[in-house]
């Protein structure tokens, strides 16, 4: 229990290092298998709270692993290989469905699509060998 408390104590009350108290921030999917989580040290300009407002509206997002999920798709390791242009793409959205109770469900597997050309394009960019391979929602950010 004593490291759970730790733990948890740091992320409530933050942790200072020198005369820098540092919040937590956020934390992205491959940091969970690694221990570790984004820490910011807050200015007169810029805080914690500010960085995540400017990350997005995630206040409909009432799971905690679906918000944390959201905040961490910032902090991938994501690879920018090539610029594509607004008419080049398809917002395909989500699935809607509203509960008996009225409260607003959106369901979407995470991923998108793209064309063979494309990915052989941006295979070739990344010095693969194929174009078979794992493309995350996050890989496009606005």
């Amino acid at each position: 229990m004593g490291i759970y408390r730790r733990i948890l104590s740091v992320l409530k009350n933050d942790i200072v290092i020198g005369d820098q108290k540092f919040e937590f921030l956020a934390f992205s999917s491959s940091q969970l298998g690694e221990n570790s989580v984004w820490m910011f040290a807050s200015t007169n300009e810029l805080s914690a709270d500010s960085i995540r407002e400017w990350m997005g509206d995630f206040r409909n997002i009432r799971n905690v692993v679906n918000f944390a999920a959201r905040l961490g798709q910032s902090f991938g390791s994501s690879i920018g290989t090539l610029i594509v242009n607004s008419d080049e793409i398809e917002v395909i959205p989500d699935v809607e469905i509203e509960g008996e109770d009225g409260t607003k469900y959106v369901f979407f597997d995470g991923i998108g699509k793209i064309s063979v050309e494309f990915a052989r394009i941006v295979a070739a960019n990344c010095n693969l060998k194929d174009y078979s391979f794992c493309l995350p929602n996050s890989v496009c950010r606005l």
